[in-house]
């Protein structure tokens, strides 16, 4: 069990005396509820109380309860009755699937029909009848015609048959398991569903049996090369490539100007304060420094844009030295945070702040003891003429000892007024800037995130501090419609990520320019970074990384969308394509790879990107290209799936460019629920979209989500666009997945095998021709699109595939077409049982 599930079972078995105790026959339905239902949901699933309906209003009467999302969407509907007059004695004590017209079910028979009634007036799927004892879950409508009752519910007899099977029961009713539609997922099966419509797939080149291909001892060079000064951009190992290699661009040029005037003015202003030394001034010198303005910057760019590296190269190099020596900047990067510390994430922070303070102000040491009395003066002040003043004068060396130890206390109780003591410090005393940047705050949820803010706004208050916070725009746009920017006053300064072809650019100019200086300083410094490869290589090297992705568009641009515009993966994909040995590194190297490639070498680039070091596309190897014609072999849906929704979403992308944010984004909800009249069943567009998340090729709205829900809004990527386009132009991507996906046709399978054996240009084309007749023969037998406008998109999906058909007549195959497109390509019969 997970530790969610391990929580709620453990918090359930600590209740059971209670609720045996409470379970006694005398309680009415109210007292069943009181006692034992509103203790299991509340106190051991985790309900919250304003996500439970009580007795709402339906039609057939009134509702016992409702069960809702955090967004007020109706999950399940609850059908409570007194405690034992859901009599099943003769039944086994065992939790089981039952059918809901069976005789074992007859007394509940009527409390059934009441919940169906209340169901389609909260617009829920899923309901459960229950006396606090015994608990019934079963589905309120079905999609294949059959009457409600000929279906299947999961029946839990008694509390111990909760606790026997409590997975499956926390799947039914918990908050996290009807959200991301578990509960669904479990009916599904006591339906037999999974099992009705398991088929057997084969692939013609499993991709975990993939073998990586040697390389040479050129290309492991090559490999140190890339990774050192292409991949390779932490500011640890080396700041002065760091700096060199940043790419300005209009907007990352304004941020550093606005920065500096805001640095300057909030120096200037710390420099005012400057009254003369001295005890006697410390108190109107901090009240001046409280009168202070401060400011807090916002520096927005997309996941991966460098906003960290800005920040470091800014403070480091960029803000004249003058002004860098009278700041102190504190960095706290919340990803680091322990998995175990993430949901009091504000609080670890302010731990963060606190060392990072001490340190960065002590010449990065702990602070000694006069050090620290000079900070909280006031304070050793106070004690030595106030309250401690009789023990200050019998034994002024234990009056030193208690006031330590009160500072010990303070900073592991009060870590907030702590590091506020060293803030104030390190402007009044010091008279520099305390720089505080909470890093990498986007992962976290909603509410954390505005805890965070808050932190930071709280020293605002207090003392003079630059505060900045690097951040999505996503974040942003949430924000300041639900959170603390609502409140709070900020500036913002946008960082667009640059393209591919100038961030290599910048690399490659680092290297000539190492070249160029005295050849001994080269060689020194190349041989400090481990290289083996001589140094009149390095130069044909460069030229080489040149000549492939800043000479060429169509790669640099393909690998930024693929990357989604990130960095770091943008370069960790181009250091895919040019270690891959697709790529002759040593014929790249003598420059017989063209400025402007050919057919031959754009296919050699593709096989780069998709196979990367091994002998065949490989899903787990492989984080920058996808197979979107996966099919879940337990319950397969169309292979075409996957392409039906990025046509969707981008269709929706193009639609709401010029609007706010939010608009280019569909509920998961809503596109199950587009999908079901073709025939898709939610739950496998949920599994379909689940795995297009993973891969970064659809992205939630909250950048905290982790689990899709069916409430999440959700959203078209720069990897799913590329995804598209490499369905339609690239003849590398369509043979390695018709190789890599499951076919359920033996003779599919049998025509790309005997194809892969012949390994010529004519037999991939083929491969091609076989695979997307495949894919579209079963597209159309799966999915029925309604002849209606608003299908029209999914239309054209399906004429993408449609159109990398060979114009060849089918008949000309080994088989004559049939009359059933399933049947022409011997796909397996496939019953569908939908709910």
């Amino acid at each position: 069990m997970s530790s969610e599930i391990d929580e709620a079972h453990k918090r359930l078995v600590s209740l059971q005396p209670e609720l045996g105790r409470a379970a006694v026959p005398q309680l009415n339905e109210a007292s069943t509820r009181f006692h034992l239902l509103d203790r299991v949901l509340i106190e051991c699933l985790g309900w919250p109380n304003d996500q439970i309906g009580v007795e709402e209003g339906a039609d057939e009467g009134f509702v016992d309860y409702t069960l809702r999302s955090i967004n007020d969407r109706p999950l399940l509907v609850i059908e409570a009755k007194r405690l034992g007059s859901l009599d099943l004695s003769s039944a086994t004590q065992a939790a089981t699937e039952v059918a809901l017209n069976g005789k074992l079910l007859r007394p509940l028979r009527q409390a059934i029909r009441q919940a169906v009634g209340y169901a389609p007036m909260q617009s829920v799927s899923i309901a459960c009848v229950t006396d606090g004892n015994l608990w019934l879950f079963f589905q309120t409508n079905r999609r294949d015609g059959h009457n409600l009752l000929e279906g299947k519910g999961i029946l839990f007899p008694s509390l111990q048959s909760v606790l026997s099977r409590f997975p499956t029961f926390h799947d039914l009713i918990s908050p996290s398991g009807l959200r991301e539609g578990l509960g669904m997922v479990q009916l599904n099966r006591a339906e037999g569903i999974r099992v009705a419509n398991e088929e057997d797939q084969r692939t013609v080149s499993p991709p975990d049996e993939a073998h990586m291909r040697p390389r040479d001892s050129l290309a492991h060079d090559a490999s140190l090369l890339f990774r050192q000064f292409f991949a390779g951009i932490g500011s640890d190992s080396d700041p002065d490539m760091l700096r060199e290699c940043f790419v300005e661009t209009p907007e990352s040029q304004k941020a550093d100007l606005e920065l500096q005037k805001i640095a300057q003015k909030l120096l200037s202003g710390i420099e005012t304060l400057d009254t003369g030394a001295g005890a006697a001034l410390q108190d109107q010198l901090e009240r001046a420094v409280s009168a202070m303005q401060s400011e807090t910057v916002l520096l927005v760019g997309n996941k991966g844009a460098g906003k960290t590296t800005f920040l470091s190269r800014f403070f480091g190099g960029v803000l004249p030295s003058h002004l860098q020596k009278q700041c102190y900047v504190i960095r706290v990067p919340l990803d680091a945070i322990p998995e175990v510390d993430k949901e009091r994430a504000a609080s670890w922070a302010l731990v963060q702040l606190r060392d990072r303070i001490e340190r960065a102000l002590c010449g990065n040491r702990a602070p000694t003891y006069d050090e620290l009395r000079g900070v909280f003066f006031s304070e050793y002040n106070r004690l030595k003429d106030g309250p401690l003043a009789p023990l200050y004068k019998r034994d002024p060396e234990e009056f030193r000892h208690q006031f330590g130890l009160s500072l010990e206390q303070m900073r592991a109780n009060q870590p907030e007024a702590y590091a506020l003591a060293f803030l104030r410090r390190a402007v009044a005393n010091d008279r520099r800037l305390p720089v505080i940047i909470f890093d990498n705050a986007d992962q976290f949820p909603a509410g954390v995130q505005d805890n965070i803010f808050q932190l930071a706004h709280s020293f605002t208050i207090a003392t003079p501090v630059l505060n900045i916070v690097p951040i999505t725009d996503r974040t942003v746009w949430r924000l300041s419609r639900h959170g603390a920017l609502q409140s709070y006053t900020s500036r913002s300064f946008y960082l667009p990520v640059p393209e591919a072809k100038k961030i290599l650019q910048k690399r490659i100019d680092y290297v000539y320019k190492k070249l160029n200086t005295d050849p001994n300083t080269a060689r020194t410094y190349f041989s400090s970074k481990g290289f083996r490869v001589e140094l009149k290589n390095l130069d044909h090297f460069a030229q080489a990384v040149e000549r492939i992705f800043v000479q060429n568009d169509f790669v640099s641009g393909l690998i930024g969308r693929l990357a989604n515009f990130d960095i770091r993966r943008m370069l960790l994909v181009a250091e895919r394509i040019f270690l891959s040995p697709e790529i002759r590194i040593d014929e790249v190297l003598k420059g017989s790879f063209g400025f402007n490639p050919g057919k031959s070498e754009i296919l050699q680039i593709h096989r780069a990107l998709i196979k990367g070091e091994y002998d065949r596309y490989s899903y787990k190897e492989n984080e920058f290209v996808y197979n979107i014609f996966w099919t879940d072999q337990s319950w397969p849906a169309s292979p075409v799936l996957g392409l039906h929704i990025l046509w969707m979403l981008k269709a929706r992308l193009a639609k709401a460019r010029s609007e706010s944010i939010d608009t280019r984004h569909w509920t998961a909800n809503e596109i199950c629920q587009f999908l079901e009249p073709t025939g898709a069943h939610p739950d496998q567009t949920m599994v379909v979209l689940k795995r297009l998340i993973e891969r970064g090729l659809i992205e939630p709205l909250d950048p905290s989500v982790e689990v899709v829900a069916t409430s999440s809004r959700v959203a078209i990527t720069d990897s799913g666009v590329a995804h598209i386009d490499l369905v339609r132009n690239s003849d590398v991507y369509m043979e390695q997945m018709a190789m890599a996906t499951g076919l359920n046709s033996l003779r599919v399978f049998e025509e790309i095998r005997n194809e892969r054996t012949k390994a010529n240009a004519a037999s991939f084309a083929k491969i091609r021709q076989i695979f997307a007749q495949y894919l579209y023969e079963l597209d159309v037998d799966r999915m029925k699109l309604p002849k209606a406008k608003e299908y029209e998109g999914l239309r054209e999906a399906r004429l993408i595939i449609q159109g990398l058909i060979s114009p060849t007549p089918r008949g000309t195959w080994d088989t004559p077409v049939r009359s059933s497109p399933a049947e022409s390509i011997g796909i397996a019969a496939v019953s569908r049982k939908w709910v």
